[in-house]
């Protein structure tokens, strides 16, 4: 795909309504908000809305039971004491994490909420959360695109090796780690999935194959499914969307119609909407 956008349409038959597909990140700043206006406007368009995952309550706490460390794994089994104290210590300096609170936690939690803390004014809820909850809020039936199992599965095949590793050297990058999260978010905001992906790919250290190209085929076939079942609203990770094993890519190749939508606010630097939204508030 050598085209970029956040927002596609897929259609599989002639003269049917094509299913809206959006790519997501999973933050919750101005930036990743940006688009919440014409996400709303489409989802009103369906009454079917997927989301990466279930977001029910329920679900998230069926989730969370596997977010703690098994018992016969051990800290220290892959960082030293002196190690661990010296990245507590840089954490407290440089993000609002203190480590030793999440010691019984895997390391991707502790991950997730490092690179969150780096990021600028990111208090509100994801927009995987804002989607699902203005949904349900319309009357539209919600649904995860993966299930909760599913999530869980995949979350206990990383090694827990590699996210010590990642962990560590975060802690000797934080300013790199910081500048790699604000480039992302402009990228994003741009609506460069192609960037994103190159990105992504780059420098995602925990296993790739699980969280990403596996991924993408499933997904790409769930939305297909769902399509031919019913024109639906489908939204989940925008680095997902691009590349050779990307979902357009798999789309295509299974005979769907891909077309990107670009609303006028994508053309916009992103200086002028920050001023533009507020002289409109």
């Amino acid at each position: 795909m050598k085209q970029n956008s956040l927002f596609w349409t897929c259609s599989t038959e002639e003269g049917q309504k094509p299913s809206t597909i959006y790519g997501t990140i999973h933050l919750g700043t101005p930036e990743c908000l940006r688009y919440i206006d014409e996400v709303k406007a489409s989802i009103n368009a369906y009454d079917r809305v997927y989301t990466e995952s279930p977001l029910s309550i329920e679900d998230m706490q069926y989730a969370q039971a596997f977010a703690m460390l098994p018992e016969d794994v051990a800290i220290s089994d892959y960082i030293s004491a002196r190690r661990w104290s010296k990245m507590r210590a840089t954490f407290l300096k440089y993000t609002k994490v203190d480590i030793d609170k999440m010691r019984m936690f895997r390391p991707l939690f502790i991950l997730a909420a490092i690179q969150s803390s780096l990021v600028n004014g990111a208090a509100e809820k994801p927009i995987d959360h804002q989607i699902w909850e203005y949904a349900q809020g319309q009357g539209k039936g919600v649904y995860g695109l993966e299930s909760s199992q599913e999530q869980v599965d995949i979350m206990l095949k990383l090694d827990i090796a590699q996210q010590y590793l990642q962990l560590v050297q975060i802690s000797k990058k934080i300013s790199k780690t910081r500048a790699h999260i604000s480039r992302l978010l402009q990228v994003y905001v741009d609506q460069d999935i192609i960037k994103m992906y190159k990105m992504s790919k780059s420098s995602l250290g925990i296993d790739r194959k699980a969280l990403v190209q596996d991924r993408n085929h499933i997904l790409a076939n769930r939305v297909l499914s769902h399509h031919r079942e019913q024109p639906s609203f489908f939204s989940f990770g925008a680095g997902h969307l691009a590349g050779g094993l990307g979902v357009l890519k798999l789309l295509k190749s299974k005979g769907a119609k891909i077309s990107p939508v670009l609303h006028p606010s994508s053309r916009i630097p992103l200086a002028n909407r920050s001023s533009s939204h507020r002289k409109s508030q």
